[in-house]
């Protein structure tokens, strides 16, 4: 029996021990923190802001050393090379040696009298008109005269 007391009272006092440990552990998370975490916040934002000033300061060296690498100026030197008149005309058979020599350009204005379907005769021109530019274009693309 005496053994069963001296168990039991070992008991209370772990009982009593633990009661005690659980106000101070109450008394602990009841308590303002604010104090602590205010300055752990403070903390965390200082390194924060550290970091991203640095984080700038390279970006903006990068941007500096790309406006400088692509920053040029441009000053183009025009010197006309005049010949002779005649001088550089293309070979006879050229397809371009009539416009050089001033060939075959010829504004006029036509006068056809007795014609009966103006509409007609218009639609006629325009499509002789089309034919001679196609022409021209086409032998264009075929002229490798190089002058």
């Amino acid at each position: 029996m005496q053994k069963a007391a001296q168990t039991a009272n070992t008991l209370s006092i772990a009982v009593q021990d633990a009661a005690d440990k659980a106000k101070t552990l109450s008394a602990a998370l009841g308590s303002d923190l604010s104090g602590p975490a205010n300055t752990a916040m403070s903390g965390y934002n200082d390194a924060l802001q550290s970091g991203v000033d640095r984080a700038l300061a390279i970006a903006k060296a990068g941007a500096e050393a790309l406006k400088s690498a692509l920053s040029f100026s441009a000053a183009p030197t025009i010197a006309p090379r005049l010949a002779p008149t005649g001088a550089t005309q293309a070979p006879a058979g050229s397809k371009r040696s009539a416009m050089r020599a001033g060939g075959n350009i010829s504004i006029a204005q036509a006068n056809f009298h007795g014609v009966k379907d103006v509409a007609g005769m218009k639609r006629q021109l325009m499509a002789q008109a089309d034919r001679n530019a196609r022409g021209a274009r086409a032998g264009a693309l075929h002229d490798v005269d190089s002058a």
